[in-house]
């Protein structure tokens, strides 16, 4: 695969398919009830398919994201009233790219691969209304982020 297709259903499998044309209002039921932030579901885009998109951000998007930081509010802490004894320590490291100015080097990328034509594209906007139940601002922008394992630090 040497760019990503125009519409966003040609990656999907028949489920997906299903799901995005409402023949499979089970489905389509089960995954707005889900009442999640974040939701993973199997089988809806075609392995082969998101094995060669995977590939095509490697190679052309990755190098191109920013490290996504943000502090943590001191008044999180400092005004807390119970004390969480939770030890287990969270660290995840985002990488993103927003897709705001055209001369930036990771808008220019992924106009090259035809991602942000994808991420525009009918198929790709109801699919993703379809599975959360809201409707989305065609207006706002898009972005990519990409999830890696984060660094644990102890203090000593």
């Amino acid at each position: 695969m040497r760019s990503f297709p125009p519409e966003f259903a040609d990656l999907l499998t028949r489920r997906g398919l299903r799901i995005l044309t409402g023949k499979s209002s089970a489905e389509r039921e089960l995954f707005t009830r889900s009442n999640q932030y974040f939701a993973n579901f199997s089988n809806l885009i075609r392995r082969e398919s998101a094995a060669a998109c995977m590939q095509l951000l490697d190679r052309h998007l990755y190098d191109s994201l920013s490290i996504e930081q943000s502090r943590i509010p001191p008044e999180s802490i400092t005004e807390m009233e119970e004390n969480y004894s939770e030890s287990l320590p969270k660290t995840i490291r985002i990488k993103t790219a927003f897709f705001r100015k055209r001369t930036a080097r990771a808008y220019r990328a992924a106009e090259q691969i035809g991602l942000l034509r994808m991420m525009k594209s009918e198929s790709f906007t109801l699919f993703a209304e379809t599975l959360t139940g809201l409707k989305l601002e065609r207006e706002l922008g898009v972005q990519v982020s990409c999830y890696e394992r984060g660094r644990l630090c102890r203090a000593a």
